[in-house]
This record gives C-alpha cells, sequence and structure tokens, in this order.
C-alpha cells in the first residue's frame, strides 16, 4: 500500500495486488472489506490496482519501491479520470 495524491484529502491509500495464476479473481471491493476488517477505516484503500507483477518496482535485493508505485498509481489514477 502507499499514498497517492487526492484533491480533497491530500492524499489517500492505494493498493497494488498481484493476481495469481489459478486462483478466481477478486474485486477491489472484497479487498477493502478484508482490510477493514483489520485496519482503521482511514487504512483502507481508497483505490485498488491490479498489476501483473512486482518485477519492475523491485530492487536488487527484491524490496519494493514505493517510490515507483507511487509514480504508477499517479498514471493510474490519471488514466482513470480520463476515461469516459
Amino acid at each position: 500500500m502507499v499514498g497517492v495524491s487526492d484533491e480533497k484529502y491530500g492524499e489517500v491509500v492505494a493498493a497494488f495486488v498481484v493476481m495469481r495464476k489459478g486462483v478466481p479473481p477478486i474485486s477491489a471491493q472484497t479487498i477493502r472489506d478484508w482490510v477493514l476488517e483489520s485496519l482503521p477505516r482511514h487504512l483502507v484503500p481508497k483505490h485498488v490496482f491490479f498489476v501483473q507483477d512486482f518485477q519492475n518496482f523491485k530492487t536488487l535485493s527484491g524490496k519494493i519501491r514505493k517510490v515507483q508505485l507511487r509514480e504508477e498509481g499517479r498514471k493510474l489514477q490519471n488514466s482513470a479520470l480520463e476515461l469516459p
């Protein structure tokens, strides 16, 4: 989970989810409901982005580059806003 910009709140939570092969797809709302069971409401992701894998977002040691995820979240957020 990373923060992406939001006009009203300044920043909101976004989740990046990698779907496993052979596992039935789940909805963004299912993920939000699952998070709400364990975390406070302000940590429930407003945006859920489904990605193929995290390989493009990892360092050589295998850690996730959150700065890169934030940038990707902004791109995906803006492209979603442009859809009719």
